[in-house]
């Protein structure tokens, strides 16, 4: 002898069925947040000379210590006893 579902059992059924559902989209969308962004070669040799990665990339902080990284050692402590830094 076969049961037919009743309208009550096959309400349940859908109603897990879409919980499950929505939980395991959860789940992979959680997933994928934590996982940390890995830039392919192609993209981590494409910033400029400068640092940039151009209009779709992220900006860098600036560094304060990159103004002196071009003069030698004498010139920057020649620019200390001055009182200001290159270019002031």
């Amino acid at each position: 002898m076969k049961r037919e579902a009743t309208p009550k059992r096959r309400l349940f059924l859908l109603a897990m069925a879409a919980l499950l559902a929505v939980g395991g989209l959860w789940f992979a969308r959680s997933v994928r947040r934590t996982q940390p962004a890995q830039p392919s070669p192609v993209e981590a040799g494409s910033g400029g000379a400068d640092g940039s990665t151009g209009a779709g990339g992220m900006l860098q902080p600036p560094d304060p210590n990159r103004r002196f990284t071009d003069f030698t050692p004498e010139q920057r402590v020649q620019f200390a006893r001055q009182g200001h830094g290159p270019g002031g």
